[in-house]
């Protein structure tokens, strides 16, 4: 941080103020990111991430393959 020298209180007062401005900015945006990471690693964020390559030739392998996988999983766990 920059050392500087004030000429009246209100200047300490602006400084102040733009600081919390900015922590309270950087605060948002450390809460958006873990909502965005929490909501990609969900089932929905995730299957979404897989699917929305769009035309991706790995995201359509992978669909292929939770295609033909998925009833063999759910059979096992049906009996």
């Amino acid at each position: 941080m920059k050392s500087r020298s004030y000429k009246s209180f209100a200047e300490i007062d602006k400084d102040i103020q733009i600081a919390k401005l900015e922590r309270d900015i950087h605060r948002e945006k450390i809460f958006l990111r873990a909502e965005k990471m929490k909501s990609n690693f969900s089932l929905s964020g995730i299957l979404k991430n897989t699917m929305g390559g769009g035309g991706n030739n790995s995201s359509s392998m992978v669909m292929n393959i939770l295609n033909i996988a998925l009833p063999f999983i759910l059979k096992k766990f049906k009996k």
